[in-house]
């Protein structure tokens, strides 16, 4: 199989926390790549921008097409409607899709997920929820991590492996 050079990072972008959690999670990916000489490059839809929302669809679309597979954040009660768009275009581009849940809510049935999202992901999703099954003591700290950005860190390393897990198959 051929190696995994591009990557298309979908996930919600509509407020500062998911901005800034997309950039960092970019910027650690991006890291870790270039410490490993894997030459990955790492693309986020909230990096570029368009004279009209035309342009922008135009551009992400072309991302999605020249990528090989896409990291997708399925945060939030209910997965975000533009990255379950992008996974279901990955899924029938024949793209290789890794899920990343880091969010402890239940969603879906039975607390699974949404099921067409979950089946179009390449395995099962990498979950990094920091509190799971355990929304009552949601304000406990996790004493693993002592900063985000070790819990990113921590993310990004799994996400990569995940990668070349797929590379090589």
């Amino acid at each position: 199989m051929k190696k995994i050079k591009d990557v298309y990072i979908a996930g919600p972008l509509f407020n500062w926390g998911e901005q800034w959690f997309n950039v960092r999670l970019k910027e650690e990916l991006e890291k870790i790549s270039a410490q490993r000489k894997l030459e990955i490059r790492f693309h986020l839809p909230q990096e570029f921008e368009g004279n009209t929302e035309s342009d922008i669809f135009d551009k992400n679309r072309s991302l999605l097409d020249a990528s090989q597979c896409v990291v997708a954040i399925l945060d939030g009660a209910d997965i975000d409607s533009g990255t379950s768009w992008e996974i279901g275009y990955a899924y029938a581009k024949d793209k290789k899709i890794i899920g990343v849940r880091t969010d402890f809510r239940y969603s879906g049935e039975h607390g699974r997920g949404n099921l067409m999202i979950l089946k179009s992901l390449s395995s099962p999703p990498i979950n990094k929820s920091r509190i799971k099954n355990k929304p009552l003591l949601y304000s406990m700290s996790n004493k693993s991590e002592k900063t985000q950005g070790d819990f990113i860190s921590k993310l990004a390393i799994s996400i990569i492996r995940k990668i070349l897990q797929i590379d090589t198959h």
